[in-house]
């Protein structure tokens, strides 16, 4: 959510939603598996810049510039 905040691409209906609430969208259409809290990047989101990395106390879903850009399209489409 916060590279579509940064970007000036978030949709005002989007707005108010939650990091936690776009993860499960992103699981809908593939980026992601698991449950919330527990999420990892699918193979294919790791092969096109999905990364998993390890924090003091948790470990986190990044994406890279390139994926990042491959998402907002997918936003910007309406396919997430």
């Amino acid at each position: 959510m916060r590279f579509l905040r940064e970007a000036g691409e978030l949709h005002e209906d989007d707005a108010d939603q939650s990091t936690p609430a776009f993860n499960l969208r992103l699981a809908d259409a593939g980026v992601l598996v698991g449950k919330p809290g527990e999420w990892e990047p699918t193979r294919l989101a790791e092969v096109l810049g999905a990364l998993e990395v390890e924090r003091s106390t948790y470990t986190s879903v990044e994406y890279t510039p390139q994926m990042q850009e491959l998402l907002l399209g997918l936003y910007r489409d309406g396919r997430l």
